[in-house]
């Protein structure tokens, strides 16, 4: 029989068995389809990377307070977190004399150490006993019992970030520096020459402080005991913990909904950690003050000129800063009003007796108690569910972030309250304006101009939305998303349904490996558009599993979708850098789509395609008797192998044959001799392979068996 084609139709599609799935993509790991043929996803490394070691202070010594006796003793430092030790510092010697030395050694701080090590030796490069001595700067030695006997690290180990990361954001500045921001369940991060440094402000509430939870009122009517709280939550519209983030020019807007603050990354001034968007005050003195600050309370001991007001910003060489930028005047505890006497600040320090001024604020500041942010087309930065107000937005004034004074005749700050059914989540801007999510509404907001400035309080379409986090915006202004009834799209003013061959898989199959989680699926989702190829990744936990785990592929150019397995806690697609960023569960962060490795451990076994049943002896009573295969497609095909899984009835006993590794020409020595077969390709090395169209050679016979 001469070689005949498979009609596979490319991507993936699944009904409950492979013999329910004829003459189709059954399942698949790490594969894409482009233009028809099955090739590998690409690999990926790693990028959150070991931070220089401490870099070490000359030492110092003391002939009393030890008991190290008189000769040369070397010392290098390194840090640690839970991601491992960095390699030594500089070394440094020291000369004791008597019996009775000390040795002070100290070091400069390294970003995201959680402890320091301090080792010490008697000759140079010779250190192999360590102290243990915690996250401190200095250190004296006075040969106490030592920690450990071992010499420091030569080969140092990645340093992840403190939780896992769930957002990311990537850019370029205006000299094409790629940045990086990172959030993770409780800090934020930046990209600093390669190293992610902690720029978390103070008093930040990351998104880890929401966990899904019981109690009362949850679970299936009758189910459990009266009076005793459940200990998992309803699966219906659990809260959330997330962040969002905006471009502003080339710096950025952050905003995290267990936090409410809309924060202020300024990229000129990397290691600077965000503020909060407050107002902006008048360039002239309101009033020129001598005071102390104790605790939060100001002594105003004289005033030069003018007159205190509250709410006045109080400047001076050593007034600390609230998360505005700049210490307010809350109240006026005690003396002549707006003169000498006691004031409430905002902050709390100690600073002596000193010159300071006051200033009155030319704008309002940002609300605070905000879910979301995102900047629209026009250049106002948008707040959702603003300032503690669930179901309404709220945009500043064009141009400029710290104007927000919503009475003013003179500026386009405004808001609005929507007619939603739950509360607002998050806002995307998309190609018609800005599409505003709620947990059960799809809103679009288009600029009207004034005096309205905004309008759209009427939602466009309902929805069921998985979480925040699986909203992706893709091919220049549309957006799709996952829900509890499948996957929605948006574009060109409408939403619509988008339907995808194996849903019923993944909303609760009969393979629950591959079926969202019920309770961590609408708390973890997240979704990105790939950015290196047509195509959005969505992520979420199976059955069990508290993190994603596994991932579907939805290519938006050829409408195919793909699904598999992999471990990703938030993503970034390429845009202004030339891959996608991912990040993972343990504080890692993997450049992804770069060579076929896994951070450079192989891959193979693990890329596979599986079919269903082919349907070649259903209408000849008997087997088929295979002969040989054949793959075109004219790239790596010795880098692939086949197994053929044959039965004798449709629910019978399984069989292998094989593997069957393709030759330089594409054949495949294939033999198998079943009345129902299928196929599946694996990756047999590390190299880039493509499998276009399957050549099958086989007879059939009239044996029953």
């Amino acid at each position: 029989m001469a070689f005949v084609p498979l009609q596979i139709p490319p991507g993936l599609s699944r009904n409950n068995t492979p013999f329910d799935t004829p003459s189709r993509w059954w399942d698949m790991n790490l594969i894409r389809f482009v233009n028809g043929s099955m090739l590998p996803i690409g690999g990926w490394n790693k990028l959150t990377a070991q931070p220089a070691p401490p870099v070490q202070a000359n030492t110092s010594t003391s002939t009393s307070g030890g008991t190290l006796a008189a000769g040369t003793y070397y010392y290098v430092v390194t840090a640690y977190n839970g991601g491992g030790e960095t390699l030594a510092s500089n070394e440094k010697s020291q000369v004791t004399t008597g019996s009775t030395s000390s040795n002070v050694i100290s070091w400069a701080t390294v970003n995201g150490a959680t402890g320091y090590r301090v080792y010490r030796g008697t000759a140079a490069a010779g250190e192999n006993v360590y102290y243990d001595v915690g996250l401190v700067l200095t250190y004296t030695d006075t040969n106490a019992a030592v920690t450990g006997t071992s010499p420091p690290p030569i080969a140092p180990a990645a340093w992840a970030l403190d939780s896992p990361v769930r957002k990311f954001n990537i850019w370029r500045n205006n000299i094409a520096g790629r940045m990086a921001l990172a959030g993770t369940d409780a800090r934020i991060y930046v990209d600093n020459s390669g190293a992610y440094t902690d720029i978390t402000p103070p008093n930040f509430q990351g998104p880890g402080t929401v966990q899904p939870t019981g109690g009362f009122g949850t679970g299936l009517f009758s189910a459990g005991t009266f009076g005793t709280a459940r200990t998992t939550p309803s699966p219906i519209f659990s809260p959330y913990g997330y962040h969002t983030r905006a471009q502003w020019g080339e710096d950025v807007i952050w905003c995290a909904n267990t936090d409410g603050r809309l924060l202020y990354f300024t990229q000129s001034t990397p290691l600077v950690a965000p503020l909060r968007i407050g107002p902006s005050f008048s360039s002239s003195v309101n009033a020129t003050i001598t005071a102390a600050l104790s605790g939060a309370t100001l002594t105003v001991s004289a005033v030069a000129s003018g007159t205190i007001l509250v709410g006045d910003k109080v400047v001076g060489s050593g007034m600390p800063a609230d998360d505005t930028g700049v210490a307010t005047i809350l109240s006026q505890l005690t003396g002549s009003a707006g003169s000498t006497g006691t004031y409430h600040m905002s902050v709390a320090g100690t600073v002596g007796s000193e010159t300071m001024h006051t200033y009155t604020a030319a704008t309002t500041g940002a609300p605070i108690s905000n879910n979301a942010v995102v900047v629209t087309a026009e250049r106002h930065v948008m707040a959702i569910g603003y300032g503690g107000n669930a179901r309404s937005i709220a945009w500043s004034s064009r141009e400029d972030p710290t104007d927000w004074n919503f009475s003013s005749t003179t500026n386009s700050a405004g808001f609005l309250q929507l007619v939603s059914r739950t509360p607002l989540l998050s806002g995307y801007t998309v190609a018609e304006g800005t599409l505003v999510f709620s947990y059960t509404d799809v809103f679009l907001i288009r600029y009207l101009g004034q005096p309205y400035v905004y309008g759209g309080t009427e939602a466009i379409a309902a929805t069921s939305l998985y979480t925040p986090d699986s909203i992706a915006v893709f091919d220049s202004g549309k957006a799709v998303w996952l829900g509890r009834n499948g996957f929605q799209m948006y574009a060109g003013g409408y939403v619509q349904q988008l339907p995808c061959p194996f849903l019923d898989a993944i909303l609760g199959g009969t393979d629950q490996t591959k079926a969202i989680d019920p309770i961590w699926g609408p708390f973890r989702c997240h979704a990105s558009a790939n950015g290196a190829f047509p195509e959005v990744w969505f992520f979420y936990p199976s059955v069990g599993n508290s993190e994603c785990n596994r991932y579907v592929v939805w290519n938006y150019l050829d409408n195919t979708w793909m699904w598999g397995s992999l471990n990703r806690s938030a993503m970034a697609g390429a845009d202004a850098y030339k891959l996608p960023y991912m990040g993972s569960t343990t504080g890692d962060i993997y450049e992804h789509e770069t060579g076929l490795l896994d951070n450079g451990s192989s891959r193979v076994g693990t890329i596979f395609a599986e079919t269903g049943e082919l349907g070649l002896g259903e209408n000849s009573g008997g087997t088929t008797q295979l002969q040989q295969l054949r793959i075109a497609s004219g790239n790596g095909y010795a880098s692939v192998e086949c197994t053929v899984y044959g039965r004798y009835t449709p629910e019978g006993q399984e069989y292998t044959e094989g593997p069957f590794l393709a030759r330089d020409d594409g054949y495949m020595d294939a033999r198998a001799d079943y009345m129902h077969m299928r196929l599946r390709f694996v990756n047999a090395k590390d190299d880039m392979f493509a499998v276009g169209k399957v050549y099958i050679d086989a007879d059939q016979t009239d044996d029953m068996r």
